[in-house]
């Protein structure tokens, strides 16, 4: 029981270190601000109301003329871990800071179970586990926490992969592919290519330091099939996710390539390097040049870990591992630069699926955890020693401490007291108008430095084992640059009202009564709503269930855009979600603003009407008794009463997709849509007084999804009949 229990410990430790690095979202203080308000709460919301109406997320009506939901892995609507909040509440301020604050937690303990598995000892591992999970990369990018939720399991992917290929083990192969679906369900699918090729990597580096050991034949029997099971078990988990994926593409303006010029936005520059020493250097300083955007400028791991690096930098009998982490690092490192070195464009040019992302500064992520793995692997190798194992360490210690010296004498400033009565003044009350020099900012950080560097050796000179207290050093060294940087890019600390007054507006505006308010679309701008949830604007139309042709989503139909271009496009958003026209044109005649007058209903179309009828300029008469009554908006549908004097053309103001189906009294006539003015949709319809249903059935996604769920059906019994079954594989 004790032995139990003291396993235990470390993963008690990570969930209460991910609370208290990051407290104010865990106690339910504050919220993350920008895209985590903007973007992700209103996607995920959906999701979960979706979820909670008994209905698979799918089509989300209310941007953009409508998107797929289901399609893009940044909404998470076939991530887990969305699906678990949904069964407590929608998505709201509680669910997203919990989110968050789990990710913390998995990114830790993952990265403590992967140092323990390369032999480290538990010291060590808690120290780049604690290191990980604080890290700038996680300070910096918040707001942007998909990014995080494929961080935060790769190190379970590499953890399991490797299990898996070196003990042979159906289980752990079971996990990779699982933790594989993880990361692809839930997180930006940049990051997800990034994991996927780090995965391959490892795949690599396994084969060409094993292969040469054993026969060809034994090789590829032993390993061969284990790693069928990873691969298999990975596309069988996350078949949803492709198949949903691979039904948008023919739609995505971003399927293809993106030009370099926009995939190079966001590097790591050559000014953010300072931030491995002094990551509050980097903090709150929106009007200087860091030369990329103020989340993708903070890459700090902690103090200790640099040390035990350049310690190992001095030191006798690396390992070749320790020398593949470094130049992985140095690699990824080169690469999140950006365009300030060719390796970026490199993989552009000759990498598959390395032009369909932006912002080189999240292979940042990577490089860190690298980093720790190879200060995790010095730290171990130095408890190894029995003489002389501190006096290295100690020398590097104190000549840091010399160099912090050195800056903080260089930025002092003429008035200390002042600086540091100013800073306390902007960090409790952000929106003041003062504000401090870049210098003073170092000079704060050399500061917070300086005592740390004295405490810990102090450490090293008053106790007889300081190595066993680094850990502690560590804690409060991450605990410090956190809460130094948390009010610039992760909480919203300029917000007026308090948690709960921002969370009493969400309640407000979405548990008001909703349904389709029967204005225009171009009526429905977020600021004409009359209603106001502080930090979230360009997606408030989501939380209210008002359709609009704006929005902020990265998910915008090619098609979309060609209309947006077009001469009529602010015209046709004057109408309803669905209105009737009696005009058609050719697209020749329309794009022609000379030749057509501008009109919210009239359409065009490069085929007018191709299936045995051909509509002319006027298609029936208007008629006043002309009518659209009771238009509802539900999940994944829209429906209405249509009362016709004339046939006319009935058009739905969304964006055109295969899995779009019509039904008019019951009847349906999908293979009678066509598409009007590049993207919507529309149908003929005779007259008299008809039940109209439009209504969004991806069934090729919903099938996967019966894929994925049977797979992770079969894996848990499998896992149940394989925990029951010993294996003695050693590792090879």
């Amino acid at each position: 029981m004790k032995s139990y229990i003291r396993a235990s410990l470390p993963f008690f430790l990570f969930l209460v270190l991910s609370a208290f690095f990051f407290w104010p979202l865990a106690f339910m203080q504050d919220t993350l601000k920008w895209d985590a308000l903007d973007a992700f709460l209103p996607w995920r919301r959906a999701v979960t109301e979706s979820l909670r109406s008994f209905h698979l997320p799918s089509w989300n009506v209310y941007q953009y003329l409508g998107f797929p939901l289901h399609s893009d892995p940044e909404c998470g609507a076939w991530y887990p871990i969305v699906w678990i909040l949904a069964l407590f509440r929608s998505y709201d301020f509680y669910s997203q800071n919990i989110e968050f604050c789990f990710h913390i937690f998995i990114a830790g303990y993952g990265t403590f179970m992967l140092c323990k598995s390369l032999g480290q000892y538990i010291v060590a591992a808690l120290l780049a586990g604690i290191c990980f999970m604080g890290c700038g990369f996680f300070v910096g990018n918040a707001q942007n926490f998909i990014f995080l939720i494929g961080v935060a399991w790769f190190p379970w992917a590499l953890y399991y992969l490797r299990q898996a290929l070196t003990t042979r083990s159906r289980k752990a192969a079971l996990k990779a592919g699982f933790v594989v679906f993880m990361i692809l369900s839930g997180s930006y699918p940049g990051i997800s290519i990034i994991a996927l090729y780090g995965l391959l990597g490892y795949v690599i580096y396994f084969i060409i330091t094993r292969y040469p050991k054993m026969q060809a034949l034994d090789f590829w029997k032993q390993h061969g099939g284990i790693g069928l099971w990873v691969l298999v078990s990975s596309l069988a988990f996350s078949s949803v996710v492709i198949v949903s994926v691979y039904e948008a593409l023919p739609y995505f303006s971003r399927s293809g390539a993106i030009s370099y010029d926009l995939i190079s936005e966001n590097p790591f520059s050559p000014k953010a390097f300072i931030s491995f020493l002094l990551p509050f250097a980097t903090s709150g300083l929106e009007g200087y040049d860091w030369g990329s955007g103020n989340c993708m400028i903070n890459a700090y791991i902690g103090i200790i870990p640099l040390l035990l690096i350049a310690d190992w930098f001095v030191s006798k009998g690396k390992e070749k591992r320790e020398w593949v982490l470094l130049i992985v690092a140095m690699l990824l490192m080169g690469i999140a630069m950006g365009d300030y070195l060719p390796l970026r464009y490199w993989l552009f040019r000759f990498v598959p699926g390395m032009n369909l992302f932006r912002h080189p500064a999240i292979f940042r992520a990577f490089a860190l955890l690298a980093l720790l793995l190879l200060a995790g692997s010095r730290f171990t190798r130095i408890l190894n020693k029995v003489e002389n194992r501190f006096k290295t360490l100690k020398r590097i210690i104190f000549i840091a401490l010399a160099f912090f010296i050195g800056i903080l004498i260089w930025t002092c400033p003429v008035n200390p007291g002042l600086v540091l009565r100013v800073f306390e003044l902007t960090y409790y009350h952000p929106l003041s108008s003062i504000h401090l020099k870049v210098s003073e900012h170092v000079f704060i950080q050399s500061l917070l430095q300086v005592i740390l560097l004295s405490i810990t050796l102090l450490v090293f000179w008053k106790t007889k084992k300081p190595l066993h207290l680094l850990p502690y050093i560590v804690i409060l060294d991450i605990f410090l640059a956190i809460q130094l940087n948390m009010p610039s890019t992760v909480t919203y600390a300029e917000a007026v009202k308090t948690f709960t007054g921002r969370e009493g507006q969400l309640l407000n505006v979405t548990n008001a009564p909703q349904g389709y308010n029967n204005r225009l679309i171009s009526d429905n701008e977020p600021g004409k709503l009359g209603v106001r949830v502080e930090g979230l604007w360009r997606n408030l139309n989501m939380l209210c269930k008002q359709p609009y042709y704006e929005g902020y989503n990265s998910f915008q139909f090619s098609s979309f855009n060609h209309y947006e271009l077009s001469h009529f496009f602010h015209t046709g958003m004057k109408n309803k979600i669905l209105y009737l026209s009696d005009t058609c044109y050719p697209i020749s005649q329309m794009e022609d603003s000379m030749v057509v007058p501008y009109h919210p209903t009239n359409l065009y179309a490069a085929e007018i009407i191709g299936h045995q009828m051909k509509i002319s300029h006027s298609y029936g008469v208007r008629s006043p008794g002309d009518t659209i009554k009771g238009i509802v908006i539900n999940e994944n549908e829209i429906k209405a009463s249509v009362n016709l004097h004339n046939r006319r053309i009935l058009t739905l103001l969304q964006n055109y997709h295969h899995n779009w189906k019509v039904t008019i009294d019951g009847v349906e006539r999908n293979q009678d849509l066509f598409i009007t003015n590049h993207t919507l949709l529309s149908i003929v319809i005779e007259s008299g007084n008809h039940e109209v249903k439009f209504w969004y059935y991806p069934l090729k996604s919903y099938l996967a999804f019966y894929v994925s769920l049977s797979s992770m059906t079969l894996s848990c019994i499998l896992l149940i009949i394989y925990s029951k079954k010993k294996y003695s594989y050693n590792e090879v």
